[in-house]
This record gives C-alpha cells, structure tokens and sequence, in this order.
C-alpha cells in the first residue's frame, strides 16, 4: 500500500462503491470462524466484520432508495 498512488483504493472500497458485496466473510469471518474453533478470542476482528457488514447493508439500502426515488 505504502507504493500506491494516492488516489489508488482498495479492491474492497471498490466493491461498496459499485455496490457489489464485499468479501469481509472470506477474511474476517475465516479467522472468527477459526477463533471459535480453538477458543481464541477475535474482539478486533469481531468488531471490524460488523461494523463493514453494516456498512455494507447501509450502502445497499441506500442504493435501493435512490433507485426508487429515481423511478418516481
């Protein structure tokens, strides 16, 4: 990242922008999975996931309502 343009984003912020859903699952969610599984705590990761989860939901919704205002 530190080599990148400054204008350069990420394939994830990509994603919300062109409302496509992200891939938070196969990170975050792989490494709370495997957390539970060998009873490490993942507080950080758990927090990250819901917080772009809603985010996602957030952008999606968002989305819905202005494709519907904009049919009216």
């Amino acid at each position: 990242i530190s080599g990148s343009a400054p204008d350069a984003k990420t394939s994830m912020l990509q994603d919300m922008e062109a409302g496509r859903r992200i891939e938070v699952d196969s990170f975050a969610g792989t490494v709370i999975e495997e957390g539970k599984k060998c009873g490490v705590p993942t507080p950080w990761n758990n927090c990250l996931y819901l917080l772009l989860k809603t985010k996602e939901k957030l952008n999606n919704k968002n989305r819905q309502l202005l494709e519907v205002l904009l049919k009216t």
